[in-house]
């Protein structure tokens, strides 16, 4: 029976039945177009899942692994499974696609924002209470920091990227798990203030309004690093990778409306991180890129995304990144409108 793993799981060293084949796996050092032997390993549990044959044995090197592993091949019964066992002595941590806590609030953002363009006070009115309980929600789980009093998510993330620390006894590590991530922060406050604004078109609730003015005051700022990037966790750690597809620090600037050129130095900030990024990516990466290119004002790199975006893609505009291939048409349609010098759009502004 195939299995998958989706929740976080340490596996432990175990011996290896004698007649199982070997294959390896290592993130540090491994690539998904070698062998799988000791010398030559696999970079992802899943290169190696794909070769692999039943009764072989998968053994992974310490790391930590962002994956969903689906063998396609594998028996029921204990002499013709796939076996995946950690490197002896070493810990191997295996996730799913890491999501955070505020998800939900992000899809609150589309209630604000449909309101904002058609001025329908219906549609806000029946909806208002999504926007309140998801405020309650936050103002019930913000924690505040010890080190900068400022109101964090606790535990948090920036999805699919991990940075490198090291631990109290001088030891080096990778990790996801954090608190206050810039991503979480930004669409905390944009929840918030869609939420007072909501509130005070429809003229209720306003100690709720009160209670989020000052809630969002001491939320945990975006700040830059001393190169003048903006910084993707609460503390400017080292990300194991640099030019990964995510660029979540960023979604004060696109589709929030906190990174604008009101506020230069995140603005530049912004402009830094996404030079740092690269541009290509995954196709529906690129369409991200797009847009945050158009909100700096650059139409002209907005519009070589687009290019390399279409280039990349399916005929029916679909991304060409396996193993789905999302649509990467909805993203890049918004941008067009503020691409190539058309005026900055913000709350109450609709795109012209």
């Amino acid at each position: 029976m195939k299995s998958r793993i989706l929740s976080t799981l340490v596996l432990l060293a175990a011996a290896a039945p004698a007649f199982a084949a070997e294959l390896h796996v290592s993130s540090a050092n491994g690539d998904d177009s070698a062998n799988g032997s000791t010398l030559k390993p696999y970079k992802t549990i899943c290169a190696a899942a794909q070769k692999a044959q039943p009764g072989d044995t998968i053994t992974v090197s310490a790391g930590t692994y962002r994956e969903t592993i689906d063998p396609p091949r594998g028996g029921t019964d204990d002499a013709h499974r796939i076996t995946y066992t950690a490197a002896k002595g070493e810990k191997v941590v295996i996730t799913g696609s890491d999501s955070g806590s505020t998800c939900g609030a992000w899809l609150c953002q589309h209630i604000w924002t449909h309101y904002d363009y058609t001025r329908d006070e219906a549609f806000l009115r029946e909806n208002y209470p999504v926007l309140r309980e998801a405020c309650r929600f936050f103002l019930a789980t913000l924690v505040t920091d010890p080190e900068s009093g400022k109101l964090v998510t606790s535990p948090s993330n920036s999805p699919e990227n991990s940075y490198r620390f090291t631990g109290p006894d001088g030891k080096k590590g990778e990790t996801s798990l954090t608190y206050g991530a810039t991503y979480d922060m930004q669409i905390i406050r944009e929840l918030f203030q869609d939420t007072a604004a909501a509130a005070s078109v429809l003229k209720m609730d306003s100690p709720l309004v009160a209670e989020l003015d000052a809630a969002r005051e001491k939320l945990a700022p975006t700040r830059v690093n001393a190169e003048g990037r903006i910084m993707e966790w609460i503390k400017d750690f080292e990300e194991t990778d640099p030019h990964h597809r995510h660029t979540s620090p960023l979604w004060g600037l696109h589709p929030g409306t906190q990174t604008t050129p009101e506020t230069p130095e995140l603005f530049k900030g912004a402009r830094l991180l996404l030079e740092r990024r690269g541009d290509a990516s995954t196709g529906w990466s690129m369409a991200w890129k797009a847009n945050f290119w158009a909100r700096l004002q650059d139409g002209d790199h907005s519009r070589k995304l687009l290019t390399m975006l279409i280039g990349r893609g399916a005929p029916n505009l679909f991304c060409m990144h396996p193993p789905c291939s999302p649509p990467g048409h909805p993203v890049p349609s918004k941008d067009s409108a503020r691409r190539a010098g058309s005026p900055w759009t913000s709350p109450g502004k609709k795109v012209p």
